[in-house]
């Protein structure tokens, strides 16, 4: 507006003296009457007053053009502007979320690990060995850092839970015919050495490089074959009499097949019949494929060590057999197993879990407390105990012990394990 009137201003001052020098020049040339010259004057002022009014007019009409397209980009800005605004703010909060989200992952994974760290510990209460006495204590609510299994003063021995190697060591397999008491094997080797292990499916999802050994039943199906073989220096052949290895691992298809908890029920005795009128043979010829890979992969005894599950489960071979593993394995770059003289207190607590533990105050309870691996169930299974074979079965066994005892007699001990195992298949007595 105040520009409009400064060019009203102006535009009728122009006019005003436009139209006296118009009059000058018209009077002074031509000596106008005074009548003619107002007549004249006055037309050509009205021709500046038109058109200054024109002009007037055009200016403030572009004027205000002007002053609507400020408005309009002003306003046009401000939206803008304030739409800027908003998707900053909701950035914000986006990322106000993430930060949340990603400090509860956090806070939930470190308890997850301070709870493993403390559900991982097994301790045992005070137990008393047969024949002789050795007491084995574990607090069980004690938080425990396991690098071995420690000694107590007392004469005791502390079990506490794995760890993966502090750097890549060569891991051993852990080989077996399923039924085997490979589960059992599996703690045993743990206490031995405190460092954790995996199996051929690599369930654990950590490689074979920090492991001390590696469970497995292969070449059979139940089995896998590991893509890092090379790395491996060596196995531990488990062997069990076939006469109770197969019936064994029935009861753990028994358990699948009817959804049961693993190593919690043997299957009745007129299932095992029937399983073993229809499968027998073929068990027996998978038990004698299994063995003579694992005789035929490692031929030094640099690199194989045969353990008998029936050794390792009696109270006098059982150390012994223990001792021989904690060996072995130590005889790897990066395991240093426990002490010898405190072996026979580790194979208590996990071979003899299931002993009457006998408290201070002289109550006596069953001792359930062996497991060191919470996802690996112990075997506390209950049933019938009675697997009979009738005499043609019984001759197939002997058949199957008596061709491994010629295809590896230059192996002694090996011949003396299934030696062993043909005399307790040629007792039994046959049910026809």
């Amino acid at each position: 507006n105040i520009l409009c009137a400064n060019s009203l201003a102006t535009t009728h001052t122009k006019a005003t003296l436009s139209s006296i020098g118009s009059i000058q020049h018209l009077l002074l040339p031509t000596m106008m009457n005074e009548e003619d010259a107002v007549a004249t004057l006055d037309q050509w002022d009205e021709l500046h007053r038109v058109g200054w009014q024109r002009g007037t007019k055009d200016e403030c009409e572009e004027l205000d053009q002007l002053d609507d397209l400020y408005r309009n980009g002003w306003q046009r800005n401000k939206t803008k502007a304030k739409n800027y605004s908003d998707i900053s703010s909701q950035s914000m909060q986006r990322r106000k979320r993430l930060a949340s989200r990603l400090l509860l992952a956090i806070v939930i994974l470190a308890a997850a690990y301070f709870a493993s760290e403390y559900l991982f510990s097994v301790d045992l209460e005070e137990v008393q060995n047969h024949p002789s006495t050795l007491q084995i204590r574990i607090a069980k609510k004690e938080n425990i850092t396991r690098h071995l299994s420690t000694a107590l003063p007392d004469g005791g021995c502390k079990v506490t839970p794995q760890k993966f190697a502090e750097k890549d060591i060569s891991p051993t397999y852990q080989a077996s015919f399923p039924g085997s008491g490979a589960r059992m094997t599996w703690n045993l080797v743990i206490a031995l050495t405190g460092i954790a292990i995996n199996d051929d499916h690599n369930h654990a999802g950590v490689g074979y490089d920090r492991v001390v050994a590696v469970k497995t039943h292969y070449p059979l199906d139940y089995g896998r074959y590991v893509e890092d073989d090379q790395k491996f220096r060596g196995a531990i052949l488990l062997l069990r009499n076939p006469m109770t290895a197969v019936p064994s691992f029935f009861n753990f298809k028994y358990e699948q097949k009817n959804h049961l908890p693993n190593h919690s029920t043997r299957a009745p005795t007129e299932d095992w019949i029937k399983f073993r009128d229809s499968n027998l043979e073929s068990e027996l010829n998978e038990y004698q494929y299994f063995v003579t890979f694992w005789m035929e992969k490692y031929d030094s005894r640099d690199k194989l060590l045969i353990v008998m599950y029936e050794d390792l489960i009696d109270y006098d071979e059982g150390p012994i057999a223990a001792t021989k593993i904690a060996d072995f394995l130590g005889q790897t770059d990066g395991v240093e197993p426990i002490g010898r003289e405190y072996i026979p207190c580790v194979w208590h607590a996990i071979v003899k879990y299931k002993e009457v533990v006998v408290s201070k105050s002289g109550i006596e309870s069953e001792n359930k407390e062996r497991k060191l691996v919470p996802s690996s169930p112990d075997s506390l299974r209950e049933g019938p105990t009675e697997r009979p074979y009738n005499s043609q079965q019984l001759e197939l066994l002997k058949n199957l012990v008596e061709g491994l005892i010629e295809q590896f007699h230059n192996d002694e001990e090996f011949v003396a394990i299934m030696s062993t195992y043909l005399e307790t298949i040629s007792s039994t007595v046959a049910l026809d």
